[in-house]
């Protein structure tokens, strides 16, 4: 039923956009777009003011940062690709990426929100998920940013009818869709910088049309060598984007969006906390650019360490208004990814070249229903979600540099993954308090996964390796498992007066617990020691469960004409994190749900227009995200961590950046200070605090650009990223798996100068 459901809905979709070219009711009252815009849930964004980098807040019972056009442009970089960058200057949040551009997302992300890492993020665009699946997580360069109107962060408690997604325990994500325009135009823009960075992009859009059809499609292609070691390798990336939108009438609306993206990566060489002692001589190390005929250094070479990513994603929002009290609104989605992988890895203690292909489908739907009852809004949902997630791992041998086929590591899952979540919402508005409440259902069912005894498989196709029937192995097989819970969510705000609202929330998360393709590989590497102890994967599926997390926070937003400030305490529990832990008996890292944490502290954000042309934005994070438990091993055996701070996050960090436009040009520095961090759970290894300046300049001058023939407007930029060469570590790899295991560390990116060239027209 919800494979049909969700056929029908993108074909419904697809089927507005194509008939309504020519057949568009004409004699039906056409909305104003207005009217259109204005939906019962948006009404308290509508008239927002920016204040540079962010949108100004007013009612909102909770914490939430929005990020403006402009900002996105800026944070965004050069490259435009990584949705993540474009947080980096909010409260609470700590952003680096292992190339200075954010294109290369083969090595791991470093983003965090309040102490949790970016996979316990849910990504949406639209209010629908973008991802469900812990492993490898949200897609943060799925998407060109040019085409992106606005970014929201919600931090702490999320509503009901947000973060939906396989977790939200770090917050959410949405994103919200650049339109196609009400007027016909094109824009291209062109990108050059350090490193051999190139970007071009282009995007038309028809304007509307004689039967009230909006389009736009859009292209873009990036590349950028790598920075460290010799240079080459490069990161190319290649999207396509398209959009339609169409009002039937004043009773129906609806929109079509499709991305595709391509991507070829090779990775940055993970360096040792020991090696990073010395970044001057480290900074550079990288992957090896030839074959040295040694295997335990063959597995080093750069491309036996890289990856070709492609997907798309395509979803429709189809509303329908029958009278001015009551809306529906049915987002369809589909989305898939197939990514092969090459890594070098100790792999039955030897070296060797996994090969691991992602192959991932998933379909569903979000369902809404917007009402007033009583002069209460009242919001019913209902998310369905189906997903399937082969991954086919293949080891190789090196011999005198050649790969050589060892053995497959193969399983299989039988059926399909299903999410159901119904939910509710209502606000009310009593005088000056604007009251926020709901609640959510979360039922994941995760289904069984057959392993099987690997020897003898030969050197095929994954499909033909899996059509040959091998031997299943017990051992390493788990049954189907279903995860629920019940997320409640209050919020209350009160407009002290015209100026001052102050605000009370609370919210309870979730994190999916995955991590299981993990456990085939960890059981295959140790099983003689997981024999002994009589474990099998059964036995570490069994002890995982869903994690989930307490929130309150209590803020205050102080608004005039020239300045708006946003202080807000925070404090969150959480429950059963996955935690990796070494487990002495089996003398290995082995996740497992059985430790408790909590976050606390103070975050302000602020924005400012003290003198005209002039925007200030500044951020302050002062808290502390600590174990609250010891950590109990996969074995039994119990690990000490009550008490230590949690992996990669600052106690202190201070943001600010400012906008000046003088004469059509706009002068942008931006400061980011980030205090001393661990990066173990075990507080062995300290990193050293870091301030990174980054300096972007634009010139815009209508009057210029339209003395160039069909030239609408246009801009000229350039940046400047890491102006003063700051020497520091930016990316760690610490997600708490890396307990009694090192961390693994990323230099930053040094100085780097890039520059890009758009017009209008």
């Amino acid at each position: 039923m919800g494979r049909l459901i969700t056929a029908c809905g993108l074909v419904l979709g697809w089927w507005f956009i194509i008939v309504s070219t020519g057949h568009a009711d004409s004699d039906a009252p056409v909305a104003s777009a207005s009217h259109t815009e204005v939906a019962l849930d948006e009404v308290e964004v509508a008239g927002v003011k920016s204040r540079g980098f962010i949108e100004e807040k007013t009612s909102q019972p909770r914490t939430e940062s929005t990020v403006t056009k402009e900002g996105i442009q800026k944070l965004g970089g050069p490259a435009q690709t990584s949705i993540y960058q474009t947080l980096r200057m909010l409260p609470s949040v700590t952003v680096e990426t292992a190339d200075p551009y954010g294109l290369n997302t083969r090595t791991p992300f470093n983003l965090r929100v309040r102490g949790q890492p970016g996979k316990g993020t849910a990504m949406t665009i639209e209010g629908v998920p973008v991802w469900a699946q812990e492993s490898p997580g949200p897609r943060p360069d799925m998407l060109d940013l040019e085409n992106i109107a606005g970014i929201t962060l919600y931090r702490g408690a999320i509503p009901p009818d947000k973060g939906l997604g396989a977790m939200n325990i770090a917050g959410n994500i949405d994103l919200r869709v650049l339109r196609p325009s009400d007027q016909f135009g094109i824009d291209v823009r062109q990108g050059f910088g350090a490193f051999d960075f190139r970007r071009s992009y282009a995007r038309i859009d028809s304007g509307t049309l004689s039967t009230g059809t909006k389009l736009y499609a859009s292209y873009s292609y990036t590349t950028a060598d790598k920075w460290r070691g010799e240079g080459g390798a490069p990161s190319d990336r290649q999207h396509v984007s398209f959009g339609a939108s169409q009002e039937f009438s004043r009773y129906l609306k609806a929109d079509l969006f499709f991305d595709f993206n391509e991507a070829t990566q090779n990775a940055f060489r993970p360096l040792t906390f020991a090696q990073i002692q010395n970044l001057n001589m480290a900074r550079d190390l990288d992957y090896n650019h030839r074959i040295l005929n040694n295997a335990g250094q063959d597995i080093n070479f750069y491309n036996f360490n890289r990856e070709r990513i492609s997907n798309y994603h395509a979803f429709s929002l189809i509303t329908i208004t029958p009278a001015d009290n009551h809306r529906v609104t049915i987002k369809p989605y589909y989305f898939r990814e197939w990514a092969p992988r090459l890594a070098g890895v100790n792999f039955l203690g030897a070296p060797a070249i996994r090969e691991r292909t992602n192959r991932f489908d998933r379909y569903g739907s979000v369902v809404e229903y917007d009402t007033s009852i009583l002069n209460t809004g009242l919001k019913l949902g209902y998310w369905y979600e189906q997903f399937s997630l082969p991954i086919a791992e293949k080891y190789s041998r090196l011999q005198n540099g050649q790969l050589q086929f060892n053995q497959w590591l193969l399983t299989k899952k039988e059926g399909n993954g299903v999410i159901n979540s119904p939910f509710v919402k209502i606000t009310k508005d009593i005088s000056a308090l604007h009251v926020e409440a709901g609640v959510r259902y979360f039922n994941m069912y995760e289904p069984p996964v057959t392993g099987f005894s690997n020897a003898g498989i030969p050197n095929v196709s994954f499909e033909d390796a899996q059509g040959l029937n091998p031997a299943k192995d017990p051992a390493s097989s788990y049954k189907g498992q279903t995860y629920e819970a019940w997320l409640p969510h209050a919020g209350l705000s009160y407009a002290v007066n015209k100026q001052v609202t102050t605000y009370l929330t609370y919210g309870k998360n979730y994190a999916q617990p995955h991590g299981f393709p993990e456990f085939q590989q960890v059981f295959a590497n140790s099983r003689a020691a997981f024999n002994a102890a009589g474990l099998t994967v059964q036995t570490l599926v069994d002890r995982v469960k869903l994690a989930t997390s307490h929130n309150v926070d209590l803020g205050m937003r102080y608004t005039t004409e020239k300045l708006y400030i946003a202080p807000v305490l925070f404090y969150t529990y959480y429950e059963n994190l996955l935690v990796g832990v070494f487990d002495p008996l089996l003398n290995t890292n082995v996740r497992t749900s059985a430790a408790d944490a909590r976050a606390y502290g103070g975050e302000i954000e602020m924005g400012a227009t003290p003198i005209e042309n002039l925007s200030i934005y500044g951020s302050v994070l002062y808290g502390k995200s600590e174990m609250a438990s010891d950590t109990t091993a996969a074995s039994g055996a119990v690990v000490a961590t009550k008490g230590h701070d949690t992996p990669d996050f600052p106690k202190f960090m201070l943001k600010g950046g400012l906008s000046y436009k003088l004469y059509g040009l706009e002068i942008s520095p931006i400061v980011r200070y980030i205090s001393a961090r661990y990066g173990n759970v075990d507080n062995t290894e300290k990193i050293a605090p870091y301030t990174v300046v980054d300096l972007f300049l634009t010139y815009s001058n209508p009057k210029l650009f339209r003395a160039l023939p069909g030239v609408k407007d246009g801009f000229v930029s350039l940046a400047f990223l890491n102006l003063f060469d700051k020497k520091y570590v930016g990316v760690i790899n610490a997600f708490e798996d890396r307990l009694g295991g090192g961390a693994a560390y990323f230099p930053g990116a040094p100085f780097t100068v890039a520059g890009s060239v758009g017009l209008k027209f």
